[in-house]
Parts: structure tokens; C-alpha cells; sequence
């Protein structure tokens, strides 16, 4: 993501309290709210993250940390070559893969489902099309 992203973000919600903050998805995020947030958002981002999705767990769990003990992480995601694209998203998808928009290993419906319900105890995704909505609540303890 960059500035211009966030800032666009920024004043579609102003009218919404909110933090919003621009840093490395892959390290722990520089946030001192010790309430923690109702609620996190992280709408088509996972795809345009490099590795497996077990790599990706390591930000989505970062994100998740943040979260109050009632709190919602969110988000959508377009799903990899496993899921039966036709050919203009063939098409689209390498292109963005070669602009490093997408990630080359955009992982499937059931990759992200197994890699959410590791971090949450409740979740909820539903496909529409290539992409996959998703909901995840109650962090799940680490052992």
C-alpha cells in the first residue's frame, strides 16, 4: 500500500473514528492502543503479499493482535490459479504478477480458510467469483 492509498481511505471515512497507520504489513505493527480496535480491515491486500499463505498468516496475525476481545478482522482477497480462473483473468492476474501488483502465489479457497481458522476461533468467508470475502473473530491462543 502507499500514501496515496491510505489517504484516499482516509477521507472515505472521516466521519468514522479511526487510526490509520502506513508501515510494513510483514512486521509487527507501531500501534500503542491498549484498548484494542473493534474492528480491522484489510480489504485486497493478502494478494498483493509475497509468499505461501502460510507466510501470509505471519501479518494476518499481526493485524489480529490489535484487536479487542470482541473485535473483527475483515478483509477480501482475490484467490489463485486453483480456482478455475477463465481466461481474461489469466490474463489480468500474470500482468499484475509481472507489474508485482499480485503475488505469484496467490493461494486458494482452502488455503485461506485453513490459514484463518488457525488464528481465529470463529470465522466466516464466502466466495463470489474469484474473490473471497472474510470475516474472522476471537483470536485463537497460540500454544
Amino acid at each position: 500500500m502507499n500514501i496515496n492509498s491510505l489517504t484516499a481511505v482516509q477521507q472515505r471515512v472521516v466521519n468514522a473514528h479511526h487510526i490509520t497507520t502506513l508501515s510494513m504489513i510483514s512486521a509487527p505493527l507501531p500501534l500503542q492502543y491498549k484498548e484494542g480496535f473493534a474492528s480491522v480491515s484489510l480489504y485486497y491486500l493478502l494478494h498483493c503479499l509475497p509468499g505461501t499463505m502460510k507466510e501470509i498468516s505471519i501479518p494476518l496475525r499481526h493485524a489480529a493482535s490489535h484487536l479487542n476481545s470482541n473485535g473483527t478482522l475483515f478483509g477480501a482477497t482475490v484467490l489463485g490459479d486453483d480456482t478455475n480462473h477463465n481466461m481474461l483473468d489469466k490474463f489480468l492476474i500474470s500482468i499484475y504478477n509481472g507489474k508485482y501488483f499480485f503475488c505469484k502465489n496467490l493461494g486458494d479457497e482452502r488455503e485461506l480458510y485453513h490459514t484463518l481458522t488457525d488464528i481465529f476461533e470463529q470465522i466466516e468467508m464466502l466466495c463470489v467469483g474469484k474473490v473471497a470475502l472474510f470475516t474472522g473473530r476471537t483470536i485463537r491462543q497460540q500454544c
